[in-house]
């Protein structure tokens, strides 16, 4: 009996991926077809692209359907080859073939004697089993209720969700069948416009990934049979003009310090951060202008830019950061201009002016040679320049340095940082590249950490769907590795991330413009 239970669990598997893995073969012969044809080679980048794609989503989809059996614990997929309809359609005789199923036989003539079916599983107490049906043994008594109050439940679920994916396949297996009479009754133009009608099919028969097309692969030649195709419905020319494969690059921002708790994930479009409800990344805070901050995306780089905010866009310094006329950096409580550096020789004085903290307007001049290359700043008064007032120093806080002939600004490890200021208030900025890992400011409390990501487009109409249920968007981010794939609800049946297979710790919530 385990033998055969085993046997129609490996039918139901194969019936779920053969049409995946008919598709991928489609793929293949229509690679060799365009490789013995010598079609353009953009074609055949074209075709592997989306080989890969399938293939990618294949394996996706087996990764989520492990880790739903995982999660399960109990073994829907055989139980469905038996008794393929829901609990509380049961008649007597599937309430026995359950209790056999679950490893219960001794309790089929108690049930059949007492007429429960399906409609009276769901109602079934405990007190019920041991006043009604006499079960004294407690371990069974254990293993009954956690199927009538859990495992039937989740059986409902794990029905619906079969039956809508063997309707689906059937649909499409309906679809390839139809289209293949047709490319059948087609008359043949030759090796070069074979080469079109198989694609012409390919696209038909795998629309979720035509969508990435938005020009055809290669001249068609044969024009008015081209256009006799069109009337037959298969593909028409306008359609096959909005195709195009394409990666979709993003940019996760973490907020790591301050009162924001909501992440952002800001796509190619870019987005406007600010007090003004119109901004794509909302903060509601005194402290920050009404229009602060752009995230711009161009030359397949994400950059931040300060539209002219009060209290500035400021870029944390994490390596030795070269100190220029004009630059603004924040050390503590103070904001300290490079009004000049002068070069004598080896030797070079910066002068720094303060302009905004509790220190305004001192002027200070920072003397550089060879034999003394390097000036502290910080708190205790073994610094070189010393601020004991400012509790938002560290004690060595940062240090200036001369290396090869140029002024480095280098942070100690400082507890709050140092700090870049994009520009002066009520000035624009010029654009600042914001890498993985970058960490920004926002005014004076705003912090966020920036995570590049990047995605393929399959489906214009479902590019921030959930993979799994493909109808809620991805409001699911995982963490430590941030990826983002599923819906939020989809997400709680998750152990692992579905893409690099890492230990999902924590979800969180994300919004996106």
């Amino acid at each position: 009996m385990k033998e055969q239970y085993q046997f129609q669990c490996l039918s139901n598997f194969q019936k779920r991926f053969s049409m995946k893995l008919k598709m991928i073969n489609k793929e293949l012969e229509y690679i060799k077809v365009v490789i013995d044809g010598n079609c353009n080679p953009m074609v055949l980048h074209n075709s592997v692209y989306l080989l890969y794609s399938k293939m990618k989503q294949l394996y996706v989809r087996i990764i989520i359907f492990s880790q739903c059996f995982q999660i399960q614990n109990m073994d829907y997929e055989t139980l469905f080859t038996i008794l393929p309809k829901e609990p509380k359609k049961w008649s007597l005789e599937d309430v026995s073939q359950w209790l056999n199923f679950v490893g219960l036989q001794q309790l089929q003539t108690t049930f059949t004697k007492n007429s429960i079916d399906g409609s009276c599983l769901e109602l079934i107490e405990e007190n019920d089993l041991i006043e009604d049906l006499g079960i004294t043994n407690k371990i069974v008594r254990k293993k009954l209720m956690h199927w009538l109050k859990t495992g039937l439940k989740e059986y409902a679920s794990h029905i619906k969700s079969t039956t809508f994916e063997d309707r689906r396949y059937e649909k499409m297996e309906q679809e390839n069948t139809t289209l293949e009479n047709t490319e059948s009754a087609q008359p043949q133009y030759g090796q070069i416009n074979v080469s079109h009608d198989m694609m012409t099919n390919y696209l038909k028969n795998n629309e979720m990934y035509s969508q990435q097309f938005q020009q055809p692969l290669c001249e068609i030649e044969n024009k008015p049979q081209f256009q006799k195709k069109q009337q037959t419905g298969i593909l028409i020319e306008q359609d096959l003009e909005k195709f195009v494969s394409k990666v979709q690059n993003e940019l996760i921002i973490q907020p790591t310090e301050g009162p924001q708790t909501n992440f952002y994930c800001i796509k190619e479009s870019g987005g406007k951060i600010g007090r003004h409800s119109s901004n794509q990344i909302l903060i509601l805070e005194e402290s920050i202008s009404r229009f602060h901050a752009e995230v711009i995306f161009q030359n397949e780089e994400f950059y931040i830019k300060d539209i002219g905010s009060t209290t500035g866009t400021f870029i944390k310094v994490e390596t030795k950061q070269q100190l220029q006329i004009g630059m603004v950096v924040e050390l503590g409580s103070n904001q300290f201009e490079i009004q000049q550096v002068n070069v004598n020789g080896a030797n070079i004085d910066v002068v720094m002016a303060i302009i905004e903290g509790p220190n305004t307007p001192e002027k200070h001049v920072i003397n550089l040679t060879p034999q003394k290359s390097v000036t502290t700043v910080g708190r205790k008064q073994t610094a070189d320049l010393t601020f004991s007032e400012d509790h938002h120093l560290s004690n060595i806080h940062a240090k200036i340095c001369l290396i090869d002939g140029r002024v480095y600004l280098e942070d100690m490890g400082s507890t709050n940082g140092s700090w870049l200021r994009l520009s002066r208030e009520g000035q624009a900025s010029q654009l600042y590249p914001l890498q993985n890992q970058t960490v920004f400011k926002i005014g004076t409390t705003s912090t966020y950490l920036c995570k590049r990501t990047t995605q393929l487009v399959a489906d214009r109409s479902h590019e921030n769907s959930c993979i799994i249920c493909i109808e809620n968007d991805r409001d699911a981010l995982y963490m430590p590795c941030k990826h983002n794939t599923a819906c939020l609800k989809c997400s709680k049946n998750l152990k692992d991330c579905p893409i690099c297979r890492t230990k999902i710790q924590d979800i969180i919530r994300i919004y996106k413009n």
